[in-house]
């Protein structure tokens, strides 16, 4: 222990002496407020593209199922009789206009089944185009592929290849509405 202030001072001249640019940079805390924000952006801002691209996938699978009950609406109620799936994906496509690349990305099947009893809707096959006739029970699916923006959500939604695809599924009897003969 030291006894008197020249001690303290004997022992303070001993101790190494760190040179003026190491105190500094052991002193700065202006950087720290930037490492911070670089460590804490890359998953903030990976959670902001999840939700926004969450938000996006819901308004086009609004969007879409709109188109689908509107085009089902026309075809039920004989607005568009004779409607072949070309003709009702043309519909939804006009109604959704909300859907990005709609031409290309939707693909409509529609099915004549015979009745509403039994598992119907799992009838509908990729190569179904049956066209609507008065008095027809359809069942029609449709599909829009969805691009995802962040691979990140895409492992989460399960999207093969970077395309997630979301369907929309109806049944609709026709009304007998005089066209009975379409192609």
């Amino acid at each position: 222990m030291p006894k008197d202030a020249t001690d303290i001072a004997k022992i303070r001249s001993e101790r190494p002496r760190q040179s003026g640019i190491l105190r500094c940079f052991l002193r700065a805390r202006r950087g720290t407020t930037a490492v911070e924000f670089a460590l804490l952006s890359i998953p903030f801002f990976m959670l902001l593209g999840s939700i926004i691209e969450v938000g996006l996938l819901s308004l086009n699978s609004a969007a879409l199922k709109n188109g689908v009950r509107e085009a089902a609406r026309a075809g039920r109620v004989g607005t568009a009789a004779c409607m072949d799936a070309e003709e009702m994906r043309e519909m939804i496509c006009t109604s959704a206009k909300l859907l990005a690349d709609c031409e290309n990305r939707l693909s409509v099947n529609q099915k004549r089944i015979e009745g509403w009893g039994g598992d119907a809707g799992s009838q509908v096959g990729a190569n179904d185009n049956d066209t609507v006739n008065g008095g027809d029970i359809i069942v029609a699916r449709a599909v829009y592929e969805w691009k995802v923006i962040s691979p990140f959500m895409g492992e989460i939604m399960g999207a093969s290849e970077g395309v997630f695809e979301f369907a929309q599924s109806f049944a609709y009897q026709a009304e007998p509405y005089g066209a009975s003969n379409c192609k």
